[in-house]
């Protein structure tokens, strides 16, 4: 294939996984109106205006019952009153008040946050584990810490032994550090399969011209850069805040540590 066969190709997996991402960023709900008449085209209309960016509207029904025929969505919206369940849902009024529109912007952003924090912890345990945790090991700086948790990756199978070098040659063109956590990767996305080795530490030790105590290093594979960008663009922005890196760097365990990020969320 020639550059530009390729160049369109590239955009157009970019495309599809733009679309992936945007998909699971948002959420999904049945809407419950009494009967269908054409205001109920125009509420429709109204809550996809307003919240369409974060919100898929799967199904319109005008009974629980047909509701409960369905597969599952993240929440109902409905206009009638319904049976106590377990299901997150909102009551409107037909004609979408002030009041109906605050209580949707309230159950949207819970429901997305429910569903990203769900979906990070899974994404973390399927891409690490105990075996890749490391708290207090006895590392210099950045020339012992990324070959002793690139040999960690190596050892179980996420990476062969070129990473180690790759991981240096990214690190020499610009630090990866984030206040007091370094972010180490290879710039190649051939790893066997995407991963996350950890090491935290009690005290800062030198990365560069920093002073880190939380390292992560990602191996990335190809296939799976999605996943990787997902819960690389998830723990950064988490770690930033302070308060959640001090919590994090207390961790003495992969599953301490999991829980923490997820509690932090």
């Amino acid at each position: 294939m020639d550059e530009h066969e390729i160049a369109y190709i590239a955009l157009h997996i970019g495309s599809i996984l733009g679309n992936q991402i945007a998909g699971q960023n948002k959420v999904s709900c049945v809407l419950l109106v009494s009967q269908y008449h054409n205001h109920t085209n125009r509420l429709v209309a109204q809550i996809d205006n307003l919240f369409g960016q974060h919100l898929i509207i799967r199904a319109i029904v005008t009974t629980y019952e047909e509701f409960e025929k369905l597969p599952a969505p993240d929440f109902l919206i409905s206009t009638l009153r319904i049976p106590q369940t377990m299901m997150e849902w909102v009551y409107i009024s037909p004609f979408l008040t002030d009041r109906d529109i605050s209580a949707l912007q309230y159950k949207v952003e819970r429901v997305r946050q429910k569903k990203k924090r769900t979906r990070l912890l899974e994404n973390l345990q399927l891409i690490s584990n105990e075996a890749l945790f490391f708290h207090n090991p006895t590392l210099a700086d950045e020339n012992e810490a990324i070959p002793f948790m690139a040999d960690a990756l190596h050892r179980h199978g996420y990476v062969d032994a070129s990473f180690v070098a790759d991981v240096f040659q990214r690190e020499r063109g610009y630090s990866t550090t984030f206040g007091n956590i370094a972010v180490p990767h290879s710039m190649k996305m051939n790893a066997a399969k995407t991963g996350l080795c950890v090491v935290i530490s009690e005290k800062t030790f030198p990365w560069g011209n920093s002073r880190v105590n939380v390292v992560l290093l990602f191996s990335i594979n190809q296939a799976e850069r999605a996943l990787f960008y997902d819960i690389f663009d998830n723990l950064i922005v988490l770690l930033l805040e302070p308060p959640h890196l001090k919590k994090a760097s207390e961790c003495r365990t992969w599953q301490e540590f999991v829980s923490t990020i997820i509690d932090c969320f």
